[in-house]
C-alpha cells in the first residue's frame, strides 16, 4: 500500500498530464492497487496496446514479451547519447555496475551473469516512454 500512496502523490504533487507508471507486468496486485487508486479497469490485460492515451496513467508491461526489445532500447538510447548517468555520484554506483556487467545472447538478458538486474530491469522500464529513430 505504501508503493501505491507514494505513487499517487507523486501524480498529485508534479504533475497529472505527463505522469504514467510502467509498471512490470507480474506483479498483478501492486497493478491493481495503483489502477484502482487511478480509478482505471482492472482488466488490464486484454488492453495491453496503450497508444499515447494520457488517460491511462498505469501501463504494466509483460516481460515475457517485452524485455528483449527493451534492453535493445536501453541499448540504443546509451550509445547514441540520450541518456546519462552521473558516473561519480555513489547513488548511481550499482546501476552503472548492472550495466557494465550486463549479459545478453540475442538481447536476452542472462540475470544470473549480471549484477542487480532489477535496477536494469527499472532503468528499461523507465524508458519505455521514450521513442527514438
Amino acid at each position: 500500500m505504501q508503493v501505491t500512496d507514494l505513487c499517487f502523490n507523486l501524480y498529485k504533487s508534479f504533475g497529472h498530464f505527463n505522469t504514467v507508471f510502467w509498471c512490470d507486468g507480474a506483479d498483478r496486485g501492486t497493478i491493481n492497487l495503483l489502477k484502482s487508486k487511478f480509478g482505471e479497469s482492472l482488466n488490464w490485460e486484454s488492453n495491453d496496446s496503450f497508444g499515447r492515451n494520457a488517460n491511462i496513467k498505469v501501463r504494466p508491461v509483460p516481460f515475457n514479451r517485452d524485455a528483449r526489445n527493451m534492453l535493445n532500447h536501453l541499448y540504443l538510447m546509451v550509445t547514441k547519447g540520450y541518456l546519462a548517468i552521473e558516473g561519480d555520484n555513489p547513488k548511481f554506483s550499482k546501476l552503472l555496475t548492472s550495466m557494465r556487467t550486463c549479459y545478453a545472447n540475442e538481447w536476452d538478458l542472462d540475470k544470473r551473469r549480471t549484477l542487480f538486474s532489477d535496477l536494469l530491469d527499472g532503468l528499461r522500464l523507465s524508458l519505455k516512454g521514450y521513442q527514438i529513430n
